[in-house]
C-alpha cells in the first residue's frame, strides 16, 4: 500500500467498503450478486412522552410496494435528539452507489407517513425529516464474510449489518487469522 506518509506491505487486506464493496474489489475476488437500493427512512417527533422501545414491524395483509422482501415490514428506533426513525424495510430503489438520486421521493415519504398515523398515534406524521441510507442486499439475505486468498470481504449486509457489528468483526478478524468464520442468516 502506498500513501503520503509511505508505503507499507501486509499480508491479508479487510474489504468492508459498504455499497461499494463490489466496487472497490471489482471482478478479481467473486462475492457473487448484491443489489444496491437507495432507503427511504424518516424520524419523527413525539407528540406524547413515551419511551419508544426499538421494533421491527411486519405489517399483516398483501404487499403494498413492489419491493425486494413483501409484504412491507418498518423498522423503528429513538434517536439521541429525541425523535424517533422509522423506515421501511426493502423498498428502496435500485441505485448506483455513485450516481444516487438527491431528496426525498414523495410518494414513498406519504406512505411511510401513513404507516405512522396508523400505527403510532404518538408521533407527528407531519414532522417526518427525510434521510437516505444504502442497503447491499444479497439473494439470500445472508451476509458476506468471505476470505478470497489475502483479500478478507465483509457486505451485503441486507439493512442488517449495524445491529451486528461487534460479531461481524470477530468474524473478519477470525478470517485474517485464518480461522473459518460463521454463516449468518
Amino acid at each position: 500500500m502506498h500513501t503520503a506518509n509511505g508505503s507499507a506491505e501486509f499480508d491479508r487486506v479487510v474489504v468492508t467498503a459498504g455499497s461499494w464493496v463490489q466496487k472497490l474489489i471489482g471482478s478479481s475476488v467473486d462475492i457473487g450478486s448484491t443489489v444496491v437500493t437507495q432507503e427511504q427512512p424518516a424520524t419523527f417527533q413525539p407528540t406524547i412522552d413515551v419511551d419508544w422501545p426499538a421494533f421491527i414491524h411486519y405489517a399483516p395483509g398483501p404487499p403494498k410496494t413492489n419491493t425486494l422482501i413483501d409484504p412491507v415490514s418498518h423498522y423503528g428506533l429513538p434517536t439521541p435528539e429525541g425523535g424517533f426513525k422509522i423506515g421501511e424495510h426493502h423498498t428502496g430503489i435500485i441505485v448506483d452507489p455513485d450516481q444516487r438520486p438527491d431528496g426525498a421521493d414523495p410518494a414513498r415519504l406519504a406512505r411511510l407517513q401513513e404507516h405512522v398515523q396508523e400505527w403510532f398515534p404518538g408521533l407527528d406524521s407531519a414532522s417526518a425529516a427525510v434521510e437516505t441510507c444504502l442497503y447491499t442486499t444479497t439473494p439470500s439475505t445472508d451476509f458476506i464474510i468471505e476470505a478470497h486468498g489475502p483479500v478478507i470481504v465483509g457486505g451485503g449486509f441486507s439493512g442488517h449489518g449495524f445491529k451486528f457489528v461487534p460479531r461481524v468483526g470477530a468474524a473478519l478478524a477470525d478470517l485474517v487469522e485464518g480461522k473459518p468464520a460463521p454463516r449468518f442468516h
